[in-house]
């Protein structure tokens, strides 16, 4: 026990008093965690997650246009789709292996060695652009055939117009049904597997 005599009155702990003081403080921490700081501390506010997704996506979508605008693949879809975009396109598969000039196009078939010739007897090149404006098989699917220099703007329009698109995939499938016509006997390079 310590004697409180020894310790001037200007020093003496008043316990009390002490008590009052931390049980007040404990109320007001109890309040403040109840319904939140009354005071507003002031400084930067915090960048919302959502601003920071938008800016990213928005960068994202820079880089990739440039990208798409400078590079080297992919051209007859660059000419059809110019910007990008992140929703995709309402195109059926028929319409995409026109556009890519991927399936039943003997261009792309030379170009991974299962045609030997990627040419007609009469000299034009088989792809899809021969077949949907000049071909003698598929004169019930022609559509106007286009100036070299409004090639693009033929493509964009051919595949933005729902009825063109619906000729496309007609066009497409009487392709590959008559097989045998479009790919006669190549040597030992036949394109015989269906595409489904």
């Amino acid at each position: 026990m310590i004697e409180t005599r020894s310790i001037p009155p200007s020093q003496r702990v008043d316990f009390d008093s002490a008590r009052l003081f931390i049980t007040v403080r404990r109320a007001e921490r109890a309040e403040n965690d109840r319904s939140g700081p009354r005071n507003f501390p002031i400084g930067r506010p915090k960048p919302s997650l959502e601003k920071f997704d938008r800016e990213l996506q928005k960068e994202s979508i820079i880089r990739w246009q440039n990208e798409w605008d400078n590079g080297e693949t992919g051209r007859s879809v660059h000419n059809v789709l110019p910007k990008v975009r992140t929703t995709p396109t309402s195109w059926q598969r028929p319409e995409i292996m026109f556009v890519t000039s991927h399936g039943p196009f003997p261009t792309y078939l030379k170009r991974f060695n299962i045609r030997s010739s990627d040419s007609f007897c009469c000299g034009n090149l088989r792809n899809p652009l021969h077949y949907a404006t000049s071909c003698l098989f598929t004169t019930s699917y022609h559509q106007t055939k286009p100036s070299v220099d409004l090639e693009p703007l033929w493509w964009e329009r051919v595949m933005n117009n729902n009825n063109s698109r619906a000729k496309i995939r007609k066009l497409i499938l009487f392709i590959e049904e008559n097989e045998t016509l479009f790919f006669p006997k190549d040597g030992d390079n036949n394109y015989s597997h269906r595409l489904n």
